[in-house]
């Protein structure tokens, strides 16, 4: 199973700027606009890449996460036998389907609170521009069959 710092490819202890600078180059590298091979995998990968940052630009689902590592870390008590430097780049295991699944992901982190979307979207204030001009003709309509 691959750690969300593995697949941006970023250490543990890294700063937020390096960690949005690895994303940032990931998505470019990869995005299914972009990319010269397989669509679907890209967008696999880019949604893999997503839900990595969007974990880790957060600092508490990061701490959330960091300490949902340690313990498996703890449950497992001998970690991994492979070398490190016997290890696949993450690009490679990703596209090999060796990520954290959204069930996971999705259980890990059910107690937290999702954001709305924006007050204001766009079918919002086109609706309030139609029901202004209706409410107006009404009235000018009243208004001229009244004077």
């Amino acid at each position: 199973m691959k750690t969300y710092y593995e697949i941006l490819g970023v250490k543990a202890n890294a700063a937020p700027q390096e960690i949005k600078q690895s994303y940032l180059n990931l998505i470019y590298k990869y995005h299914p606009d972009i990319y010269e091979g397989d669509k679907d995998k890209a967008q696999k990968y880019c949604a893999c890449i997503n839900e990595a940052y969007s974990v880790l630009k957060d600092e508490n689902k990061k701490r959330e996460y960091n300490n949902y590592l340690k313990n498996a870390e703890n449950a497992d008590n001998a970690g991994s036998t492979q070398d490190a430097s016997a290890r696949k780049a993450p690009e490679q295991a990703l596209w090999e389907g060796n990520i954290i699944p959204q069930q996971e992901a999705r259980r890990f982190f059910k107690n937290t609170k999702r954001k709305r979307g924006r007050f204001f979207t766009k079918s919002r204030i086109m609706l309030g521009v139609f029901l202004l001009l209706f409410v107006g003709v009404i009235i000018f309509a009243f208004w001229n069959y009244v004077f």
